[in-house]
């Protein structure tokens, strides 16, 4: 169980806005510090392999099956 002060603090956030841009989403909400920003990563299969691909310069054709 949390701390009652962690749980006290959840009711002054106030989400603005949730945007998708591949496989993260950002959100952002009211604190009161301020506007924070908070990034979630989407699990999804094969994200490494692209992932890898792209750190190593590999190119690939989404369009085509590579049989």
């Amino acid at each position: 169980m949390l701390p009652p002060a962690t749980i006290e603090s959840w009711h002054s956030i106030c989400i603005v806005a949730v945007e998708s841009v591949l496989f993260v989403n950002r959100l952002r909400f009211q604190h009161l510090d301020g506007l924070k920003v908070m990034y979630l990563r989407e699990p999804q299969a094969g994200l490494r392999q692209v992932s890898d691909s792209i750190k190593s310069g590999e190119t690939v054709d989404a369009t085509t099956d590579s049989k």
